[in-house]
């Protein structure tokens, strides 16, 4: 829990004509979604029906709370409803599907905001797949083959059995004694040893799964015709999860180098960053790998296979992949991960023609990131959790934590003047909340003269403040 202490400037953001933007390139689900949220319902009743489980059961209880929580996933805009996206994947689907009679049909392809690379199979007839592993795709054989993966899942009853063995494992007395021990942190070595068992037993199979719904999924591809390219593409994307699809390198930092503000050795320094760690981290950490399989393994076993390779592959559209690559930036900035939507933006940045949207994003963030410092909350924003973190990101992580408030407070201002763009009325509004966090209130009056003049209707105090969306 952090203390929150609320500055001028935060208070002048929450009530000086801030207006909630749910910003984004594609359409969301939300509370208008009423036909999907029956039919996830629907799903539901209709999975617990046909696998003979008691309304009233436990196996009855885990499919509510599964179903409970894609519709409160609609509810608050987690998820994707982009007809160009859509449309992609139901073609795809409807492939797969011609050429697989014999496997079991998913209901539902939802697409979730996250912008980190993971699908998920619910075993009531729903997959979803993460915009950040549909934005690291550059074909649809690479889609087809992450559909193909999780509909083997399903058709492989793999989340039911994982229910059972959760439901038969949890419901032994000593098991339930030595959990209720965790939160207290009461537990003695040898219950600390129990439960790591409790959980390489309930996971212990996951490789063996994830092997099969691979082969599977090759055996999809081949009778639909994709090209076994895709698989191979899409699980050397997984093995290098996280990293930058435009590595910077040294030019990392070119951006935030200031004639005004020196670059300062210290702020690179990772020892001022301490990641947290909890018991539940610390028993589940040894796990890791035999709860998820590694990709590496997993692209040798793909490699093995006897299907012969077709070469031809169909490229997504330029267009549909900048609108993926910009999502992104809106996926961290709303989950609150800025380190990776700074890091993100940069990286757009340097192979694209159009800066200025871009431009705005890293200056908000930046901005935001000065108020969090000042304000004592920064983890709300760029976590301490650094270990799914590729270099670069974890460097520019240090970064965000080394900077004293008047250092990140006149970065955010340095960077946004200058890259200022006057045909934007956004540049001028993060500029004057900017203005006003560093008593610059002198440049205000100049600023809301000149917004004025060129954009009549508009109003500068709109800040576009985003919608709190959960992390999880």
């Amino acid at each position: 829990m952090f203390a929150i202490r609320t500055t001028l400037a935060t208070f002048i953001l929450l009530i000086l004509g801030a207006t909630y933007a749910q910003e984004s390139t594609m359409v969301l689900h939300d509370e208008n979604s009423t036909e999907l949220i029956s039919e996830l319902r629907k799903q539901k009743r209709d999975e617990i029906k046909l696998q003979n489980y008691p309304t009233d059961s436990d196996h009855g209880s885990t499919y509510r709370q599964i179903t409970n929580y894609l519709v409160d996933r609609v509810l608050n805009e987690h998820l994707i409803n982009d007809p160009e996206l859509n449309e992609l994947l139901h073609t795809i689907n409807k492939k797969l599907v011609e050429g697989n009679p014999s496997v079991r049909k998913v209901k539902k392809i939802l697409v979730d905001r996250s912008g980190f690379q993971n699908a998920a199979s619910y075993g009531e007839g729903t997959i979803t797949i993460n915009l950040g592993l549909i934005a690291t795709a550059k074909s649809e054989e690479e889609i087809a083959f992450i559909m193909a993966h999780e509909i083997a899942h399903y058709h492989l009853n793999h989340l039911r059995n994982r229910i059972d063995n959760f439901i038969n494992r949890q419901s032994s007395q000593q098991t339930i004694r030595r959990l209720r021990k965790i939160p207290s942190g009461s537990m003695s070595l040898e219950d600390l040893e129990f439960v790591q068992g409790w959980f390489r037993g309930l996971y212990q199979n996951s490789r063996e799964k994830e092997l099969e719904a691979d082969a599977l999924a090759m055996e999809m591809m081949k009778n639909s015709g994709f090209s076994n390219e895709g698989s191979l593409k899409m699980m050397q994307n997984l093995s290098s999860a996280y990293q930058p699809p435009y590595p910077l390198n040294k030019e990392l930092f070119r951006e935030f180098a200031f004639e005004q503000m020196p670059f300062k050795r210290r702020w690179l320094d990772s020892k001022r960053i301490s990641a947290g760690g909890d018991l539940i981290g610390l028993i589940m950490k040894g796990d890791s790998i035999a709860t998820h399989p590694d990709a590496e393994l997993r692209l040798e076993k793909l490699e093995a296979f006897e299907n012969p390779i077709n070469t031809s592959m169909t490229p997504l559209s330029d267009s549909l992949k900048d609108r993926l690559n910009l999502e992104m930036i809106y996926s961290f900035y709303y989950y609150d991960f800025y380190d990776f939507g700074i890091h993100h933006a940069l990286q757009l940045k340097k192979h694209s023609d159009s800066t200025s949207t871009l431009d705005f994003h890293i200056s908000r963030m930046l901005y935001e990131i000065a108020l969090a410092k000042n304000d004592r909350r920064l983890p709300i924003y760029v976590m301490r959790d650094l270990e799914p973190y590729p270099k670069e990101t974890k460097v520019l992580n240090y970064f965000f934590y080394n900077l004293t408030v008047a250092e990140a407070s006149e970065i955010s201002y340095l960077y946004t003047k200058r890259n200022f763009d006057e045909s934007n009325p956004n540049h001028y509004r993060v500029l004057y909340r900017i203005h006003e966090f560093t008593n610059r209130l002198e440049k205000n009056k100049e600023l809301k003269k000149d917004f004025k003049l060129r954009f009549p209707k508009e109003n500068i105090y709109k800040y576009p403040v985003k919608k709190k969306l959960s992390r999880y």
